[in-house]
């Protein structure tokens, strides 16, 4: 297997544009989804980049929480450090949900 090698070529092997994977493969999928194009308290159109972040911050939360290699592995990151900067950030829930979990008298006062 060629590491190099393009994952989502175009018909012609070559790099595709950003907006032709726009066009023609996120737009439809999101349509035939049923899912808003642009989100909830947002002002731009959901991007590939969206759901990029919305699946990193997924991996990297509970109730999942696959471990932070892992998730670089996955999005392709040449260190744990990117991915930590770009997508370490917890979700407000997701630290809610957290802090519920420790047992009340974990920590003395």
């Amino acid at each position: 297997m060629d590491d190099n090698a393009l994952i989502f070529p175009n018909s012609l092997g070559k790099f595709l544009h950003a907006t032709a994977i726009s066009t023609r493969i996120l737009t439809p999928a999101v349509e035939a989804a049923g899912i808003p194009k642009i989100g909830d308290g947002e002002t731009e159109p959901r991007s590939f980049h969206t759901f990029r972040h919305c699946y990193a911050r997924l991996m990297l939360e509970p109730p999942v929480s696959r471990p932070l290699q892992w998730v670089s592995n996955e999005l392709g990151h040449s260190s744990t450090a990117i991915t930590e900067q770009v997508y370490g950030h917890w979700g407000k829930q997701a630290k809610q949900d957290t802090a519920a979990s420790v047992p009340a008298g974990a920590f003395p006062v």
